[in-house]
Order: structure tokens, then sequence, then C-alpha cells
């Protein structure tokens, strides 16, 4: 019996260490699965140091720029920077490598967990030319482009401008500012020859005399005068088209830079070899003048001005079979109602019979005699109304030999 109760106890505690073990093992693989922390990439990406031998650098985080002081004077274009940035990120382009600072330079720093930030390059002359002007007459003022790489002065206007501010002036000066009180030859406030600009300005740094060349280049592209038939006994002038009246059916579909060229219906457009278009100096036109001898269609030159500006101008024939040279909007001929003559300069496919005064007023119609005669390159209408008329606005009404009847667009003054 003893020896019973000591068997029952012995498999009590190996049923007691089983689930005790069984329990720590259970406990021993929760633990075992727990997920392991995963660790945050750095977002650091500032620029900590930036260095070029022989010039002084300044690094502003808040603005995100870096600052090379040097000299104006300095023949330098290209730069090879030490950058050193934040712990875990990247820069581009990387430290050692040379960077172009006669254009705007930028460095980009990626944190570790790619986030950028940028950074931009500037340089900071201690001596040399500092601001440099152009003045012609009272309101014209052109800023020159100083590049110390070059060692050129670039001053971009409108020779158009430049030539309307000196006819009330007649002056054209610089006003030249320094870095550091250095000084000039020629002076501050001496006269440019728009005729021969490319003048060489010397400044004087406290070592060195360097020459900058002043170069003025023309940023005009305008189309100034399109003739076709020029020597012939008859000549067609262009004019812009905002000049003709904006009703006028030939105009459809044009924009302002179009070039209305009216011509007589009976012209064979097809085949010009005296073509004269006139354009900005210094400018370039493509097609060239002569490349192009049929204006049956629109066609469009391109005009571009010396800085590389282009413009578009589409120049339009249209036929008509009268042209009265002056018949623009913004032409209001004053004419006398007591019965005394006017002219008009005018082409025609066929002579002009009569004319009357169209009122535009309701009033009564005024009956003109006509006669005409070879003027330069088109004849010259005289109207002599046949008794004096009552002031007001009118139209003239032109009868041509072969039955048409025109009405003139601009309209006439008259009292």
């Amino acid at each position: 019996m003893k020896r019973f109760r000591n068997f029952l106890f012995s498999i009590a505690s190996v049923s007691v260490y089983v689930l005790a073990v069984g329990m720590f093992s259970c406990s021993g693989d929760d633990e075992s699965t727990d997920p392991t922390p995963v660790e945050s990439k750095s977002s650091a990406k500032s620029i900590v140091s930036f260095a070029v031998e022989g010039y002084e650098t300044e690094v502003d985080e808040a603005g995100r720029t870096i600052t090379i002081t040097m000299p104006g004077f300095i023949d330098v274009k290209e730069l090879t920077p030490t950058v050193a940035v934040s712990e875990k990120a990247t820069l581009s382009p990387a430290s050692g490598t040379a960077i172009d600072i006669s254009a705007e330079a930028t460095y980009t720093v990626t944190a570790e967990d790619k986030s950028e930030q940028r950074y931009t390059i500037k340089v900071k002359y201690t001596y040399g030319l500092k601001e440099f002007k152009m003045i012609a007459g009272e309101y014209q003022t052109t800023n020159g482009k100083i590049d110390h790489v070059k060692k050129e002065i670039v001053l971009d206007a409108k020779f158009s401008d430049i030539r309307s501010a000196l006819l009330w002036k007649n002056t054209l000066v610089t006003e030249i500012t320094m870095q550091n009180g250095e000084t000039i030859s020629p002076v501050s406030g001496s006269t440019i020859d728009l005729a021969d600009p490319e003048d060489h300005y010397v400044h004087v740094s406290p070592t060195l005399d360097i020459p900058y060349k002043v170069v003025i280049r023309n940023v005009d592209n305008t189309l100034r005068y399109f003739v076709l038939n020029e020597g012939a006994p008859i000549v067609y002038s262009g004019s812009n088209k905002d000049n003709f009246f904006p009703d006028d059916p030939d105009l459809a579909g044009l924009s302002s830079n179009a070039i209305v060229v009216p011509v007589l219906s009976t012209e064979n457009v097809t085949n010009y070899t005296n073509v004269r278009i006139d354009i900005s100096e210094r400018a370039t036109i493509s097609p060239d003048r002569t490349t192009i001898k049929n204006f049956t269609n629109d066609v469009q030159y391109t005009i571009t001005s010396e800085t590389g500006a282009a413009r578009v101008y589409t120049v339009r024939v249209v036929k008509k079979s009268l042209i009265i040279i002056n018949e623009y909007h913004y032409y209001t001929p004053q004419i006398a109602n007591d019965g005394s003559v006017f002219t008009e300069h005018y082409n025609s496919i066929s002579e002009i019979t009569g004319a009357k005064l169209i009122s535009q007023e309701g009033k009564a119609d005024v009956a003109c005699t006509v006669s005409s005669w070879q003027y330069s390159g088109s004849k010259q209408l005289r109207v002599k109304p046949t008794a004096a008329f009552e002031k007001g606005t009118y139209k003239l009404e032109i009868t041509l030999a072969n039955g048409e009847v025109i009405l003139i667009k601009p309209i006439y003054t008259a009292g």
C-alpha cells in the first residue's frame, strides 16, 4: 500500500513538471513572435559647409543661398567647390564637381528619406563694375547686363525709341556705378555714339586696368515697309491691318501683325520681281526678300531681332477696282461746304466718270463734277461740288466708266 501511494505521488510530480515546462515553453513562444521596431529614416538635408579655395563663401540656410565673394575683374567661369552635407544625405552635383558661375547654378541635397532641398549659388563682386545704364533723353533708360567673364556690357534697346528720344534731348549718356569707388574711363556721364556702339570702357581696379566692351543690341523686330512694283508706274504700298476699316471683308481672319497691300483687280499677283521690304536695323527676315514672288495667297515672314526675338507677319494682297491712297480709318478729311474743290490720290481699273457726297445725317446728297490727272505713282482726283451745301458729315461715292459704283470709307466733315 505504501508502495502504491509513492507511485501515485511520482505520477503527480511528473504531471506538474510537464505542465510547468509546457507553460514555460508557451510563454517563450509568445515573446519570440513580437515584431522588431522599424528605425525611421533621416530627413536631414542641409549644406553643412561650402568652400572654394581662394574665395570667401557663406551659406545662408534660411534663404537657401550660397554666396561666393570675388573681385569683379577675375577671369573665372568655373569653380570647383568642396561641399559637406548632413549625415546620410547626398548632394547633386557632387562635391568636387566644377560648376558654371556665369549662369545660375544650384545644388540639390537629398535626405535619406528622399526629401530634397535646393540651394542657389550667388556671386558677389567686391571690385569693378556694379551697374551700367544708358540714358537717352529724359525717359529712355536701359540697364546694361554686365558679364564679368566675357568682359562685356550688353545694352538691349529699341533703336527707334532711342532715336526718338535723341530728337528731343540730343544726348545718349552713360551712368556707371562701381563696386568699391574705383575710377573708370570714360567717366560716368560720357556720351555713346550709336553709329559706333562698340566703344571700350576701362575700369580701374586697385591693381589692374580691365577693358569692357559696350555692345548695344537692337531688340526691334518690325516689318517697317512693304512695297510691290517698286520702281513701276503704279506702286502698291502695304500698311498695317489696323489702319484699315475693321468692317472690310478683305481683312477677315487677319491678326494685328498683318500687312495689307491693296492692288488693282487687273494685276497679275503671281510673279512680282520688284518687292521692297524694309525691316528693323540688324534684324533678319525669313524667307528672304527675293524668295516669294506669288502673292495669290497670304504669305508669312518672320522678322528676328538682333537679340533673337522673333515676330511673324502675314502679308495679304487684296484686289480693288478703286484704291484711294488715304483710305484709312483714322483719315477724316475736312472739306469746305461752299463748293470749293478738294482732291484725292487714287488708282483705278477704269476712269472715274462721276462723284457725289452722300450725307450721313439724312441731309440732301451733293452732286459733284470730277476731273483727274497723273500724279507721280498715282492719279489725282479733283472733286468740285456743284453748289454750296449744308454742314455735316458725308461719304464720297465714285462712279467708274465700267459702271461700278463705289462708296469710299472715310467720312468727310464739311463746314
